[in-house]
């Protein structure tokens, strides 16, 4: 743990949040059938959206073993 004032710590934060999502770093998947998308949650921030309401969406879990994140 760093000893850094909270307000510092705040302020340092939400500069990082609004940077992660500048377009410049931002991915939107334009879907095709038969697509299939993976991430590791341990290194990216990710929504859902554009899915239209007539369509679903299938979300399977996979746990790949290891602590690097790749």
């Amino acid at each position: 743990m760093l000893d850094v004032p909270e307000d510092v710590s705040r302020a340092l934060l939400a500069e990082l949040f609004d940077r992660s999502t500048h377009d410049e770093f931002v991915y939107r998947h334009r879907w095709q059938p038969g697509d299939m998308v993976f991430w590791d949650n341990r290194s990216l921030m990710h929504l859902a959206g554009g899915t239209p309401d007539h369509l679903r969406r299938r979300l399977d879990r996979t746990t790949i073993e290891g602590d690097q994140p790749f």
